[in-house]
């Protein structure tokens, strides 16, 4: 994890990176396949979302996983447990509010299907997210910022 300023930016850029784009990615090819058409989409739409990750992560989301973590695990736990709880919550805000932002950007906000749309979306997302958050994003993001620190 990170001591200071500069290592919180640096890993948080390289997590909301990651999983910016591999969760873009995940949804444009459920949507479009896998085709030119959802390369260039999810090339197109990164900058945008990466910094509204980012800020959210920054300012909302961090703040609250961090809160939550230290309500739900005791200081003397072991450093997974502490690791894991902040994966869990982080994903559980982010993915809330990521996609449903994506979610009323592509369909709009009226309409009852987009609403089941977005039902359907915020449990799917939120599954794939974990996943891929505790198993290759959470391990590859750490061991990136480690070399660089």
């Amino acid at each position: 994890m990170y001591q200071n300023t500069r290592e919180k930016l640096i890993f948080t850029g390289l997590m909301c990176g990651v999983m910016v784009f591999l969760m873009s990615a995940f949804n444009i090819i459920l949507q479009v396949g896998f085709n030119w058409t959802a390369v260039a989409t999810i090339l197109k739409g990164f900058i945008p979302i990466f910094i509204i990750g980012f800020l959210l992560d920054l300012f909302v989301i961090g703040k609250f996983a961090k809160a939550m973590q230290s309500k739900m695990v005791k200081p003397d736990a072991h450093i997974m447990k502490k690791v894991f709880a902040m994966q869990f919550f982080m994903v559980f805000g982010m993915c809330i509010c990521m996609t449903t932002l994506t979610t009323f950007m592509h369909f709009g906000f009226t309409g009852i299907e987009v609403y089941q749309i977005l039902a359907i979306t915020l449990v799917r997302n939120f599954v794939v997210a974990l996943i891929l958050q505790v198993f290759i994003a959470g391990p590859i993001v750490r061991n990136v910022a480690q070399r660089i620190y």
